[in-house]
C-alpha cells in the first residue's frame, strides 16, 4: 500500500510540474541579447535603411524563437508608453539576423530607440529589457544644398606669381 501511495504522489508531482511549469503561459525564460543595427550596438550615423539583430540565451536545451515583434519610436519616453513610429507586428519566423526596417522614412541625424519581444517554441513572450537605441547620419537630401570645394581652374590673362 505504501509503494503505491509514493507512485501515486511521484505521478502527481510530475503532472504538477509538467502543467505548471511547461505548459505555462507565463512569460519565457528565454532572454534577448546582443541588440544590434547594423551589425553594431547603438550604432551613431547610420546611412542606410537600419537591419536588426539580436541573440536568444536560455538555460532550456533545444528552446527556440518561433516569432517576433520589433518596435521603434522616437524616444525611451515614447518607448515605454508604446507610442511607435513603426510597429512589426507579430511575425512568425525564427529569424534573428538582418531583419529589415520597413516603416516610414526616418529623420536625418535622429537617435530612435526600439525593442524586440519573441515567442518562445512553448508561445511564451519574452522582452528585451536593455535599451537599444540607433541614430541616423546625414540623409542624401540633406546634402543637396551644399556646393563642393574645389580649386577655381585660373585664367591664362591671370597673373602668376613664381615661387609659390
Amino acid at each position: 500500500m505504501k509503494q503505491i501511495k509514493k507512485i501515486q504522489n511521484v505521478i502527481l508531482f510530475v503532472i504538477s510540474i509538467f502543467f505548471l511549469g511547461g505548459c505555462s503561459n507565463t512569460a519565457s525564460s528565454c532572454m534577448i541579447e546582443d541588440l544590434m543595427v547594423n551589425y553594431q550596438e547603438n550604432p551613431i550615423g547610420i546611412d542606410e535603411s537600419p537591419v536588426f539583430s539580436w541573440k536568444l540565451k536560455d538555460a532550456v536545451q533545444g528552446q527556440k524563437q518561433t516569432a517576433y515583434q520589433i518596435v521603434v519610436a522616437d524616444s525611451q519616453k515614447d518607448l515605454d508608453k508604446k507610442e511607435y513610429i513603426w510597429n512589426s507586428g507579430k511575425i512568425e519566423s525564427g529569424v534573428s539576423v538582418a531583419i529589415p526596417y520597413t516603416g516610414e522614412a526616418l529623420d536625418s541625424e535622429s537617435r530612435y530607440y526600439w525593442q524586440v519581444t519573441i515567442w518562445d517554441k512553448g508561445g511564451r513572450k519574452s522582452e528585451s529589457h536593455k535599451e537599444a537605441y540607433f541614430e541616423t547620419g546625414i540623409t542624401d537630401e540633406d546634402w543637396s544644398g551644399a556646393e563642393w570645394i574645389c580649386i577655381q581652374e585660373q585664367d591664362e590673362s591671370s597673373e602668376y606669381e613664381e615661387g609659390y
